[in-house]
């Protein structure tokens, strides 16, 4: 198993896939917060838990990670579907999920709220939660339940990944204006920085960090 993410510095960063309903940045960060916690759910095995299994239809919740149209809006406050003043809102019927900007910003940098919307907002939309977040906070205690765990898969899958990405590519930035490429290598606790142009790599800055406080999920 290989780690790379690629990052464009052009406009092409922000182009969505044409079912996510645009390319605001919000848009993939929500994308990319409902994709991990989807990923937890698998991994933990938390999608059979008996808790779980009757409560979450699993193929109809990848589903809307799939399919589900998502929006922010530039107003304050939304109405939810039963009245209620919030950030976000759904809507099942056009498989909608409508946050506002401001309401973003406000977890953008609280993972658990974050994480706590965003999921909220997907059941919503498959009419597994409605006016309240129980089945939201039960989901994510049991991912917190399996991270802690001596035997969890994501510490076991953590340790992996970090055993592999030595000497690996960790990342690629790109220019396409000016068809330069910024490569980054891990060895060790270095990153080796590369900067290529025309397919020829030359190193011009190693940094030495302490990897283990960085999530490289």
């Amino acid at each position: 198993m290989k780690l790379f993410l690629i990052l464009t510095f052009s406009t092409a960063l922000f182009a969505g896939n044409s079912g996510w309903n645009g390319g605001h940045p919000y848009i993939h960060a929500i994308l990319d917060t409902i994709q991990q916690i989807d990923d937890e759910l698998e991994v933990c095995g938390i999608y059979k838990d008996p808790e779980v299994v009757t409560e979450l239809p699993e193929a109809e919740f990848v589903t809307a990670i799939d399919t589900a149209q998502i929006e922010i809006k530039n107003k304050r406050i939304l109405s939810d579907r039963f009245g209620n003043k919030r950030p976000a809102r759904n809507n099942p019927s056009k498989n909608l999920i409508q946050f506002t900007k401001s309401g973003w910003e406000q977890v953008l940098s609280k993972s658990r709220s974050r994480r706590s919307i965003v999921l909220h907002e997907y059941l919503g939309v498959i009419k597994a939660e409605e006016d309240h977040y129980r089945l939201t906070n039960l989901l994510l205690s049991k991912i917190d339940e399996c991270r802690i765990r001596e035997d969890s898969p994501l510490k076991k899958r953590e340790q992996l990944k970090d055993e592999e990405l030595e000497g690996q590519l960790v990342a690629v930035i790109s220019n396409r204006k000016s068809n330069q490429f910024i490569q980054i290598m891990r060895q060790g606790e270095t990153l080796e920085v590369y900067l290529s142009e025309q397919g020829q790599y030359d190193l011009i800055k190693s940094i030495t960090i302490n990897l283990t406080s960085l999530n490289l999920t």
